[in-house]
């Protein structure tokens, strides 16, 4: 099938509205989208020589392809904005320990446990608490975990479960960030591992 016979009715005005009605985002106004819409249409026709029937028979997939832009721009422009606001010449970081973490009693009671006990000493909610870790109980967190529960200065330290209510996570430009354990030192510092 040739992609580029012209059919009665297609114009570039008219994609640039149907892709608008297909690529619309409530961040984006109405006038700005159809702006750059336009210029994307026009890009592709002008510059790149696609015929403006093939664009015509390709619409949904280029309004996909368009909608996964929009959300890469978006993201990557969320990333730089994160960047600023914690590295930027007049960002005004401020770091409070007040809602920092907090250890206590049955704070993982909800989630499944390790296998056995491992002979953690140290571990805030007990050797028979221990929420489990990814993998084997014999794996490289295990591991990890047996480093940390013979540190010298350690008073405590829970494996920290990701996504739940009670873990200790760090902001990211897209989401959170949850280190595999988090332990409170003798001294009153807080220890995370990755």
């Amino acid at each position: 099938m040739l992609l580029d016979v012209t059919v009665e009715g297609w114009t570039q005005s008219g994609l640039v509205v149907w892709l608008d009605g297909k690529v619309r985002d409530p961040w984006i106004s109405q006038p700005e989208l159809l702006a750059w819409l336009d210029g994307v249409v026009t890009h592709l026709i002008r510059d790149r020589g696609l015929p403006l029937a093939q664009l015509m028979r390709c619409r949904f997939i280029l309004a996909r392809r368009l909608k996964d832009r929009i959300k890469q721009i978006r993201q990557e422009e969320r990333g730089k904005v994160y960047q600023l606001t914690l590295f930027g010449p007049e960002a005004l970081v401020e770091v409070s320990f007040e809602d920092g973490h907090k250890f206590f009693d049955g704070m993982y009671a909800d989630v499944p446990r390790c296998r056995g006990n491992l002979g953690f000493r140290r571990h805030f909610l007990g050797p028979d608490e221990v929420p489990a870790f990814d993998g084997n109980d014999d794996g490289e967190e295990a591991q990890c975990a047996m480093d940390i529960d013979s540190l010298p200065g350690l008073k405590h330290w829970t494996r920290n479960v990701s996504r739940h209510r009670h873990a200790f996570h760090l902001p990211t430009a897209t989401d959170r960030f949850y280190p595999d354990f988090v332990a409170l030192m003798e001294d009153g510092r807080i220890l995370v591992v990755e």
